[in-house]
């Protein structure tokens, strides 16, 4: 769709995306259609490593939009997405545990890409 003033080379995209990277094959049936990640709270408040559950067994779902201008070397593209539900993940569980509480950390929700070329 080519926009007024700015010919057929600039375009805008809106996306949606789903997905994530599995520890086993076994894992993305039952995970693809969870929304948030288990034991979420518990890996807030950590009190035990054990009850955390950080693998990403569930699909993140991301929303937005962006810009595309195609060049003779192949595509530039800007875009900014909104995390619908980040991961939260403990950092610096140690064993045995020390006297200081772990932390953690939450991934952001507005995220921005920039690539020069083909995906694919």
């Amino acid at each position: 769709m080519p926009l007024p003033f700015l010919g057929k080379d600039l375009s805008p995209v809106l996306f949606y995306d789903m997905g994530n990277v599995f520890a086993s094959p076994a894992d993305l049936f039952p995970s693809l259609f969870r929304w948030s990640q288990p034991n979420l709270t518990e890996c807030r408040t950590l009190p035990s490593p054990a009850t955390c559950n950080p693998i990403f067994n569930y699909a993140s779902h991301a929303v937005g939009g962006g810009i595309r201008y195609r060049t003779p070397i192949g595509p530039v593209r800007f875009d900014v997405g909104y995390n619908l539900n980040p991961p939260t993940f403990p950092l610096g569980i140690q064993t045995p545990p020390s006297a200081s509480p772990p932390t953690f950390q939450v991934l952001h929700r507005v995220n921005f890409y920039f690539s020069i070329g083909q995906t694919f």
